[in-house]
């Protein structure tokens, strides 16, 4: 008789489903994992990543036989799953996206207002298709706003905290709505550095997280971002190994934007901390177990003193998942995660405890709360959350140009404010502190009983615990004995004088005109006029416009102060506005002197630096003629 012909034989070792093999802890050191696999039926097994720190086993794509086998040699054997930056949910319609809907269902999908006539619709798509060609794209569906993937701007440029609220972020589902360059913090960092509200404005503290390392493991970051210059650690990119892990989320930038609150230089708590990026989740914000297994392995064998893990990633329970964090604390690495957003829909009671790696034991697990100091609806909560943290309408970097900015939703952007304080105290006390202490550290810092409960999902604010920055310095030393009492009170002071007369007004500054003269796709362009001062400041920005009207010239005129000036043009699209779909120029002059003429821009970014001199200043006298020779 012929045995039976097991078709699983046939399929290619590497492209049979993945499982993550985990060998007890106390068979792990004889060498049963390289007996395991020596002895494994022949072609069966395709191992992907050696795990040695946080399991001990490996990740490998396996056959029916090889589970088997590897489970008769006292494996765990666990097939992999999917993890997600988010489940997908329908964010919240503000005037802008109803306006954009309705423009859609007007024009078939179209922006009605920009298309203007059938004829001129039909000659911008065919221009657009033609960029599409030369870069080996297919056609575009018919062009609609710019998306917030590339940084430009739409026309509602924030989200109320209450709509964005009700939306969450599934896993780590964000409501995004573009912003131009330059915003000023987030409410987030305003909220965390004082004990109730309203907000000042203001994040007071003087501890950035010197000396410490942020590892996100999420879509990857903008690497050329400028909230994180001089500051990005060696990185890794789990989903196309041996590439840059660059931000390749194309709808909402979603590693950056949790780096930025984590370490950002504006939008960040841990300013002067390092940041690695580990990319783990593809350019849909899906990703699999294994994959952030072998992330959180890396982190732990990365030669570095006080590290933290921010994981603003989830999806339901995984328990390899929550062996390897919990193991990576132990190892002295601080891990952070977001808690979920499950409680967004319909007959789920959103436990914390049911999703990996929120679940873990010894992770720091994060909810989210909203600007009014209410629990968020969709957060999860209950037993698995340790502390919650502001999560709703937070400004953060993103992906696309250099100063790109979103705001997003959910408790992953909850979890990155955590993973910063986590940076702060392990910069004041050093690296011989322990996650333990950390965390024992944040809690005798956090608020107690000042979160009310979501009115729509009610059960929100448990554990009723709030994040505080580290904003004082360290615990003082035990009292000192009482002082002596007091001389007498000194005489009263003589009364206050008058106050002095107001400042001047400012002299009339310099005038600054801008012509810019787009092509045909006026959408893509953005420039903004920044005032800088000394270095390592960040720069203030003057003005910022939008541009709308193709192929004429549109011209701003301003008023300048004496100082140094900064002026940026972007193009969204790359091809600048200088080619093949008419040509337009940049011009720019200052008090009637032209400093650029009518240059035809090519490229994605134009920048001109120029300084205004202060008029009440007299230049040096010129120098006395030299003697002539003898």
């Amino acid at each position: 008789a012929h045995k039976s012909h097991d078709a699983s034989h046939d399929v290619a070792p590497h492209a049979r489903p993945r499982y993550v093999v985990d060998f007890p802890r106390h068979l792990a050191h004889t060498g049963v994992r390289a007996k395991a696999l020596r002895l494994a039926p022949n072609a069966s097994t395709h191992v992907h990543h050696t795990l040695d720190r946080v399991l001990h086993g490996f990740v490998a794509s396996l056959s029916p036989d090889a589970v088997k086998h590897l489970e008769a040699h006292g494996a765990r054997v666990t097939a992999d799953g999917k993890v997600r930056k988010s489940v997908p949910v329908r964010p919240p319609q503000t005037t802008a996206s109803a306006s954009l809907a309705a423009d859609a269902a007007a024009s078939g999908g179209t922006r009605a207002a920009s298309a203007g006539s059938s004829s001129e619709f039909e000659r911008k798509m065919e221009a657009l298709n033609m960029k599409r060609k030369a870069r080996g794209l297919p056609p575009a569906a018919p062009r609609r706003a710019v998306t917030p993937a590339t940084g430009g701007s739409v026309s509602a440029a924030s989200v109320s905290a209450s709509s964005a609220e009700e939306a969450g972020d599934g896993v780590s589902a964000e409501t995004v709505t573009a912003t131009s360059s330059g915003s000023a913090a987030s409410w987030g960092l305003d909220r965390i550095d004082q004990e109730s509200l309203p907000l000042d404005g203001r994040f007071a503290t003087s501890f950035f997280g010197a000396g410490t390392h942020i590892f996100v493991i999420d879509t990857g970051i903008n690497l050329l971002h400028n909230e994180f210059v001089g500051r990005l650690g060696t990185g890794i990119d789990f989903v196309d190994p041996g590439t840059d892990p660059a931000d390749e989320d194309a709808s909402q930038g979603h590693g950056t934007h949790t780096a930025g609150t984590a370490a950002g230089s504006l939008y960040g708590v841990a300013k002067e901390a390092t940041v690695h990026a580990v990319r783990v989740l593809d350019a849909n914000g899906a990703g699999s177990y294994s994959d952030v297994i072998a992330a959180v392995e890396w982190v732990v064998d990365f030669a570095a003193d006080m590290k933290v893990i921010s994981l603003s990633l989830g999806g339901p329970d995984f328990s390899p998942l929550d062996d390897a964090v919990n193991a990576a604390v132990d190892a002295g690495v601080v891990v952070v995660c977001a808690a979920g957003n499950d409680a967004q829909f319909v007959g789920n009671d959103g436990n914390a405890c049911d999703y990996s790696p929120g679940r873990a034991e010894k992770a720091i697990t994060v909810g989210a709360t909203t600007e009014s100091d209410e629990a968020a609806s969709y957060s999860n909560s209950g037993t698995c959350v340790d502390i919650l943290a502001p999560g709703t309408a937070i400004t953060s970097a993103t992906r696309g140009h250099a100063d790109a900015t979103s705001i997003q939703t959910g408790t992953s952007m909850a979890a990155p404010h955590v993973a910063g304080v986590a940076a702060q105290i392990l910069s004041v006390y050093g690296p011989t502190t322990t996650p333990a202490q950390v965390w024992d550290v944040m809690r005798s810092l956090a608020l107690t009983d000042i979160i009310a409960d979501s009115a729509s999902k009610p059960g929100r604010n448990v554990p009723n615990v709030f994040l505080q920055a580290f904003v004082v310095g360290l615990p003082s030393s035990p009292p000192s004995p009482p002082l002596p009492p007091a001389p007498p009170a000194a005489p009263p002071s003589p009364p206050t004088p008058p106050p002095s007369p107001p400042p001047p007004p400012l002299p009339p500054g310099a005038p600054f005109k801008i012509t810019v003269r787009t092509d045909l796709f006026p959408e893509e362009n953005i420039w903004t006029l920044y005032q800088r001062f000394d270095a390592g400041d960040a720069p203030v920005e003057i003005e910022s416009k939008s541009l709308v009207v193709e192929g004429a010239a549109d011209e701003t005129e301003l008023s300048l102060q004496p100082g140094k000036y900064q002026w940026v043009f972007f193009d969204d699209w790359g091809d600048g506005i200088c080619c093949d779909f008419q040509s337009g120029y940049i011009s720019l002059e200052l008090s009637g002197v032209v400093l650029v003429d009518q240059e035809p821009f090519a490229g994605d970014v134009y920048v001109y630096d120029f300084s205004v001199a202060d008029p009440s200043i007299s230049p040096p006298p010129p120098s006395p003629p030299y003697p002539p020779p003898p």
